[in-house]
């Protein structure tokens, strides 16, 4: 950020510090999860930008090779407004195969439909089977999510918790029925 602002204070447009693609390799834990790293500073380390602002950018310079662009939501709080850096991570897996999760993040504002909907397309659920959710708590316990309309935040969901999503048989029973299933 800092060689792109003294390339453009300059308004010399041969400068050698022209910046180049957009890279954002530092801002991440490894080039594999693009996880954020912990307690970035903003203004120090990132600047946020509207998504308009991001796309002239990517024209003008271009994005690294195999660099996703990092997207982040505004969120309503209290009497104001928050881009929210990082959004709850969660590991979602299936009910019948509870050693193979997958990651995903959502933003405390979304419901846990949409939480419902990505461990669907995650799994590649068809749209004629019928899911529900749980939530496994810190003491090994489980947790239904029942209100999918309820967002993360409401839920009390956390970076790090497993939700379990948990698939109707053909014979109408839920596989959770059964004793000693999860």
């Amino acid at each position: 950020y800092q060689q792109w602002k003294e390339y453009v204070e300059s308004g010399d447009q041969n400068s050698s510090s022209f910046p180049g693609h957009i890279n954002n390799s530092e801002l991440f834990e490894d080039l594999e999860s693009f996880r954020l790293k912990e307690r970035l500073v903003e203004s120090e380390e990132y600047v946020l930008v509207p998504e308009d602002v991001w796309n002239k950018l990517v024209s003008w310079y271009g994005l690294e090779h195999d660099q996703p662009p990092i997207e982040r939501k505004v969120v309503e709080l209290p009497s104001t407004q928050k881009v929210e850096v990082y959004p709850v991570e969660l590991y979602l897996c299936q009910h019948n195969d509870l050693d193979s999760p997958v990651t995903a993040q959502f933003s405390r504002v979304d419901t846990i439909d949409a939480v419902l909907q990505e461990a669907r397309r995650q799994f590649e659920v068809p749209p004629e089977d019928e899911t529900r959710l749980w939530v496994k708590n810190s003491d090994g316990s489980c947790e239904r999510l029942r209100n999918v309309h309820m967002t993360v935040l409401d839920a009390c969901l956390s970076t790090g918790q497993v939700v379990i999503m948990e698939t109707r048989n053909k014979d109408g029973t839920w596989p959770s029925s059964r004793p000693h299933v999860m």
